[in-house]
């Protein structure tokens, strides 16, 4: 989780040179940017879980229950 903020707050910052200080601020707009996205994704979450196509496993992780669609989305993401 911090290093998902430490990156928004780089990229807040306009993902600045090494050397660079990013200030509280940065760190306020990426935690509010993550915050966003993780809310963006909520609604087609659910809507996943609620067709069977996943299932909640752990805190923070979703596992595919139909057989093999696991590798099939990997193997789309090697073309």
């Amino acid at each position: 989780m911090v290093q998902l903020i430490g990156d928004a707050a780089w990229a807040a910052a306009g993902r600045p040179d090494p050397g660079v200080t990013i200030t509280a601020a940065n760190v306020r707009i990426g935690r509010g940017a993550m915050e966003a996205d993780l809310e963006a994704l909520s609604v087609p979450r659910a809507r996943l879980i609620d067709k069977g196509f996943l299932q909640a496993s752990l805190r923070g992780t979703l596992e595919f229950t139909i057989p093999g669609f696991a590798q099939f989305v990997r193997d789309l993401g090697q073309d």
